[in-house]
Parts: structure tokens; sequence; C-alpha cells
């Protein structure tokens, strides 16, 4: 089995969640998603159980039992529990331990996952019994000072009786919109980042990830009808590194095709058609009325996005949209699609600067006729 090189965090959403199930086999041995649990909407009338029951079933009906993923509870409260007490975290992994899941729990330093130790304290026991380890997201504010790092870190360690080896850590600058200015250029972030990946790797932490985004958020101007290009200065950042042989270890992650900070509403509301792509140097968004999937479609498909050389589900599925016999489908739909894309597109390019066996190997003997391409095209199921 390949070693991953690309861990995107994504919403436990019904899109996002779709997506990864129509990866490609070689993409999805390359991939090891983070899926973070979005708040439970106030007019949803399951138990809360239920909803994460309920979640953790579509997980493993996409995803499967044969690949690890990370499982995280940001968007709550540290502390919080169901009805009978049980720490949501505790009753969730038991859910995914019965199903035969293979997550890993994520941590954050104690001044964001406190006050208090609660948290931890369930994460020592998922890790105990399940014996895989855990995923540790630093802050950007702690990534430029290696004293202030190593001391977050010691703590969490101290925290969850862990070795290094035993944790895999994202450097995670989360919006760059929220970088301030003078760390934001692609030279002072890589530079940033230079110094506080050496530091995890003298320290031998298991993996060392650099996960940030540029998406623009839902408040940036992009008038319907247009299309919208920004830099990725994430991916930028990372490909400097990776370009230097000293930094093979390094992989890479982002928040798929979503802005790390959107706000789940609770009413209901309209959104308009999008279509978002990514190039290795830029996102190219194209936004139209709610109605006007298959024009901006089509748009999309002029202006070469999804490339021609692009056979993933997500960019069949917007190809056949364009030709006008393909399901327009919704707002869950459109995520779906588009992370796809994002997923396999971001591959595929990481793979140009990482040379290694495991790459190579994921990529051999893979039919280019396989099922997850015909599948949007109605040929199986």
């Amino acid at each position: 089995m390949a070693d991953p090189i690309y861990f995107p965090i994504l919403r436990a959403k019904a899109g996002e969640i779709d997506a990864i199930g129509h990866l490609a086999p070689n993409t999805r041995s390359l991939t090891r998603p983070m899926l973070d649990f979005p708040l439970q909407k106030k007019n949803d009338a399951r138990p809360l159980a239920y909803y994460f029951g309920e979640k953790i079933q579509e997980i493993k009906k996409s995803w499967g039992t044969s690949n690890d993923t990370y499982l995280d509870f940001s968007r709550y409260e540290p502390d919080k529990t169901l009805p009978d007490e049980r720490h949501i975290a505790d009753y969730v992994f038991d859910i995914a331990r019965q199903s035969r899941l293979k997550a890993i729990p994520v941590v954050a330093p104690l001044s964001i996952r406190g006050p208090g130790t609660a948290y931890f304290e369930v994460v020592s026991r998922i890790i105990a019994r399940d014996r895989r380890g855990m995923a540790f997201r630093v802050p950007f504010e702690y990534l430029a000072n290696r004293s202030t790092l190593e001391l977050v870190l010691g703590e969490t360690l101290a925290l969850t009786s862990l070795s290094p080896q035993d944790v895999d850590v994202y450097l995670d600058a989360h919006s760059l919109s929220l970088v301030p200015t003078e760390s934001r250029e692609e030279f002072a972030l890589s530079e940033i980042l230079r110094k506080a990946a050496t530091a995890l790797r003298e320290l031998r932490y298991r993996t060392v990830i650099f996960a940030a985004s540029n998406m623009p958020d839902s408040m940036t101007h992009h008038e319907k009808g247009t299309v919208l290009r920004t830099p990725r200065t994430e991916f930028r950042v990372w490909r400097r590194l990776a370009r230097d042989p000293a930094f093979s270890f390094l992989r890479f992650g982002d928040y798929g095709i979503i802005d790390p900070g959107q706000v789940e509403a609770d009413a209901p509301v309209i959104p308009p058609s999008r279509i978002r792509t990514a190039t290795e140097d830029e996102y190219i968004l194209h936004k139209g009325d709610r109605d006007g999937i298959r024009a901006i479609s089509q748009a999309a498909a002029a202006n070469g996005m999804p490339p021609e050389s692009s056979n993933s589900w997500g960019a069949n599925c917007v190809r056949e949209c364009a030709a006008g016999y393909g399901d327009p489908g919704g707002p869950a739909q459109w995520v779906a699609h588009d992370t796809n894309m994002h997923i396999e597109n971001t591959v595929s390019a990481m793979v140009r600067y990482i040379a290694t066996d495991t790459v190579a190997s994921s990529q051999a003997g893979t039919a280019s006729g396989f099922p997850w391409l015909q599948e949007s095209l109605g040929l199986t199921r």
C-alpha cells in the first residue's frame, strides 16, 4: 500500500463524503482525508447520537475500511457530551471501531481544546484502544518561533502520553486571509514553514503536513456570470519546498474547495451555482444564477476547466452537465463534483514533485476504464 502524500481537511458533509467515495484507486491510496464534523443544524430533530451514527455510516459506505482517515470535532466545544454525559468523541470512535473504520483522532493546543483536559483524556483512551496514534493541528501563530512550537507540542504529548513517532502534525495556517500581511507572501510563508518543518523533522514526528487555503470566502466580491481567479498560494509554498530534496518528507493539505472559515447557516439559503477548480498556481471560480449550472459548466469547459486530461468522476460530471445530458444536481452535488476534481488534480500535481517508489507503485497497473470513471455515464453501479 502506498504512503499518503495529500492530507485534505474536509467538512464531514454529504458533498465531501460523496467526493472521496468516487476517487480513483491510486488517488485514494495517496490521500488521507481529515473529516471535520459540522455542527448539527438547530432544525435537525435527530438526537445528536443518531446524527453522528449516521455520519459514520455515510463515511464507511463512501471511504471504506481499508485506508486511514482522521476524524475531528473542531466546531464543537471540547467538553461536548451526549445527554447521557458520554463525550461525543468517545461515542463516535466507539461506533467507528464497531464499523471497522481506521479512524485517527485529532487534537489542537490546550488553549483551543480547553479549558480543562476532558478532550485530551478522551483522545488518550481512544489512542490506547485503537493504537493508531493521533494528528495534531498546530495553528499558524505557533509556527514562527521554534521554542513556542516545541512548548505547545510537548504540552500536548504530555497530555496524551505519546511519543513524536506516533503523531502526525499539521502545520495549519488555516485561511491565509487571516495570516498577518507580512507573513502571507509566498517567500515569507515558505521561510516560516521551512523552519517549522525542519524542527519537526529533527524531533522525529511521524508525518509533517503543511495545510492552508487561499480559497476566497463567501463575502468576496464575485459577480454572477464572471470568473474569479485567485492565487493558490498554499500549493505554491509547498511546491517551493518540495523541490528541495531536504524537504521530501513534507506533505501537503488544504481545505478542498471550501473557505476554511465558512459558517454553516441554520436558516435555509439559496446558493448560486458554482464550479470551483484549481491549477497548481490558482483557483478558478465560476459563478452563476441558482439555475445556471449548465451555463457555467459550458463556460468552464470552454475555458479548459476541467482540463481534457482530467478523467475524474467530478470532471466527467461537469462535462456531461455542459453537454446537456448530465444531471445538473444541486449544491451538495456541486460540492461533490468540485471536491472530487480538486483532490484528483492535486494528487496528480503532487506526484510531479514527490519521486518516491510508493507513488510509482500506486500508479502502476490501474486500468484506464476502471468503473469509477464510468459511473457518471450510468454504465456501472
